[in-house]
């Protein structure tokens, strides 16, 4: 059974760009959903004969020798890598030629993520992992069988939306097939949008309109509210840190003053800038003031009519 998925998934990775057409995308999707089941199939397969083994009183048996026996018709890490890798580089190929299916990959892949989430079980991976520590397209080493394919499908669907970010793909056409992963899970969708609107936040002088900053703007302060009130992540504490970090001045000041000087470093950056329109302070106005209790006017007692 490995053997002919792995002969399967050799000759989707090695099919020339010209030849891959809409049965190419589907026949990835399938090889890589089915290792996605096999994986949770050998956790599932190893707690529960971990807990056969304590109502037998018997010593629990080893997490490796489980993972190897139900993993042996798994596909490797590399062949793995190698399909997501293959799938992301479709869609802009070197060469500058259009792909066609450019949309149907975005839904694969994002399928796949969503796929994961529901195969665990309810026992997602770890919050600590740091998606920018996973590496897909530019992957040099492997250190072995994958134990959690959902960093790298996050990975893939990340590295496909920064592709689609350097060719000029719209906002709204990268994340057209996020939707799906925030039905599955809201709280991961947050962490892979906040993780792609960090790493590419739009920047006026490379042609980025008004509209576009608005449009990242407003998304990145929704995305950075909710994920406040999450336990925290490693995307929402950069995407945090982008927002509200204040950026330095591209001028120098134009008094030489102390105050001068000052004054110049803390200001804010203009409504253009691609990062935040201003920084809500202590001192500053962006934020909403809570309104001052009113006191009620004093009565007058009897003692005060009667003089």
């Amino acid at each position: 059974m490995l053997a002919s998925r792995r002969l399967v998934a050799i000759w989707a990775a090695h099919l020339p760009q010209r030849a891959r057409d809409g049965q190419w995308v589907p026949v990835i999707e399938a090889l890589l959903k089915d290792t996605i089941d096999l994986g949770h199939a050998s956790y599932r397969a190893y707690r529960s004969e971990y807990r056969r083994a304590r109502a037998e009183r018997r010593p629990p048996p080893e997490l490796t020798g489980v993972l190897a026996r139900e993993w042996a018709a798994r596909l490797p890490e590399h062949d793995v890598i190698g399909l997501l890798r293959e799938l992301v580089m479709s869609v802009h190929p070197a060469d500058g030629t259009a792909f066609r299916w450019a949309r149907p990959v975005r839904h694969a892949l994002a399928g796949l993520l969503c796929h994961d989430i529901e195969a665990c079980g309810g026992e997602p991976w770890s919050a600590y992992t740091d998606l920018t520590t996973v590496r897909v397209v530019d992957a040099t080493f492997f250190l072995g069988p994958v134990l959690e394919t959902g960093p790298l499908l996050a990975r893939a669907v990340l590295d496909l939306a920064a592709a689609d970010a350097a060719a000029g793909v719209p906002l709204t056409e990268r994340m057209r097939a996020w939707p799906k992963i925030a039905e599955t899970d809201a709280a991961l969708h947050d962490r892979v949008l906040a993780a792609h609107l960090a790493a590419h936040p739009p920047r006026p002088t490379e042609g980025a309109g008004v509209e576009t900053v608005e449009e990242w703007w407003d998304l990145a302060m929704e995305t950075v509210v909710r994920l406040l009130a999450n336990p925290p992540t490693p995307e929402g504490a950069r995407l945090a840190a982008l927002c509200w970090t204040p950026a330095r001045p591209r001028t120098p000041p134009a008094s030489g003053s102390r105050r001068g000087r000052r004054s110049a470093r803390h200001r804010p950056p203009k409504h253009s800038d691609g990062c935040c329109r201003s920084t809500p302070t202590r001192r500053s106005s962006a934020l909403p003031r809570p309104a001052r209790p009113t006191r009620p006017p004093p009565t007058r007692t009897a003692w005060a009519r009667r003089r």
